[in-house]
């Protein structure tokens, strides 16, 4: 019962670094890049820490009064800590094809396997037997899915050592207009 204890401890300790490392990490932005931001026309140091593929957010390096310690921007507000232009690292033209196998968090259980799916070249995919669409924004790194199984999800592409979608939706719960969060991390195989 202790050894359980224990190694389910320790799970929970890596999930939380490995979600931690999802949602701060960014298609667009690498995570912990020092910025500056420009805040009612005074640039002030800060760190990404996410994107949303349009907007950044932020967390400043020291706290100010009447400021928040965190917020989500725009490009236009950013510039290197060299006072250059802000550049967003580029998204791929193409979307890496093959199979993607996913895992989720489920509250009590820990991480658990979410299946797997398989994106074609012809856009398509197919996950569970079923087939359908995808289509893939490079400018934003955001895919879409229609027809099948998937029809109505999205998923948001982060490129990294082994290409990783973050499939988007609400994972049970009602959210705000607008609002979404990954809810499962998909690897490439």
């Amino acid at each position: 019962m202790l050894l359980s204890r224990r190694v389910l401890l320790a799970g929970a300790l890596v999930f939380c670094g490995l979600m931690a490392s999802v949602l701060a990490s960014s298609p667009q932005a690498d995570p912990g890049k020092p910025v500056m931001v420009n805040s009612e026309g005074i640039n002030y140091r800060a760190r990404l820490i996410g994107t949303d593929g349009k907007r950044y957010h932020v967390r400043y390096d020291e706290h100010r009064e009447g400021r928040p310690d965190e917020e989500w921007v725009g490009v236009e507000r950013l510039k290197g800590v060299d006072y250059r232009p802000f550049k967003p690292a580029a998204m791929p033209a193409t979307l890496p094809i093959g199979r993607y196998a996913c895992s989720m968090f489920v509250t009590g259980t820990g991480l658990v396997n979410n299946g797997e799916f398989t994106l074609a070249a012809d856009g398509s995919y197919e996950r569970g037997g079923t087939h359908g669409p995808y289509t893939y924004a490079s400018e934003t790194g955001r895919v879409t899915f229609s027809g099948g199984v998937m029809d109505g999800r999205a998923a948001q592409f982060e490129a990294r050592a082994l290409a990783t979608l973050h499939l988007i939706g609400n994972a049970g719960r009602v959210l705000a207009a607008g609002e979404e969060r990954f809810v499962a991390s998909c690897d490439r195989k």
